[in-house]
């Protein structure tokens, strides 16, 4: 593969500016990724990214495993710890109001209690997938006013994807 000058000097640049990084004892953990028994000249891309899989494996739950999530991975946490924390009087009002919509969603006991609506309408109208009678009527005009009602969705797509559990299986969405 043919390479300009411009680009040759810049990828020799990079790699002496890592070494000088190392020798610097810079907290860069990007330095970590680099795989140095690869020359930057035959292959730019296994050279910076050839040790991420040894540095960050990637969780048998998750299909894709990049930055981005690694980030969003971390952001969550940080906000768990955020919004479980005790509140203090000098809090802002925002993180006052995220903390008790966040504890009104893991209270389980308070969620329990609620009345579902939607469960009632299950129970109360006659869903032919659903139903335990043998040849109950259907009216797609009752669906409809209940598709307009409550938001339901009354066209779907069906699509075979990586299990966002387990990269190994494929499942149906």
């Amino acid at each position: 593969m043919f390479l300009p000058t411009k680009i040759l000097s810049t990828i020799c640049f990079v790699v002496v500016s890592v070494n000088c990084f190392e020798t610097a004892n810079l907290e860069i953990p990007e330095l970590e990724y680099l795989n140095k028994s690869v020359n930057p000249c035959d292959n730019f891309y296994e050279f910076t990214c050839g040790n991420f899989q040894n540095v960050k494996p990637r969780p048998e739950k998750l299909p894709l495993w990049d930055h981005f999530i690694i980030l969003q991975e971390e952001l969550h946490a940080l906000m768990k710890v955020i919004l479980k924390s005790p509140e203090h009087e000098e809090d802002p009002v925002a993180l006052t109001k995220a903390r008790a919509a966040y504890n009104a969603c893991i209270n389980v006991d308070y969620a329990d209690q609620l009345q579902m609506p939607e469960i009632k309408i299950l129970e109360d109208e006659d869903w032919p997938l659903i139903s335990h009678s043998e040849g109950a009527s259907f009216n797609w005009n009752a669906v409809g006013k209940l598709i307009a009602t409550y938001g339901v969705q009354l066209f779907f797509t069906i699509e075979v994807m990586p299990n966002l559990f387990d990269a190994h299986n494929n499942v149906i969405y």
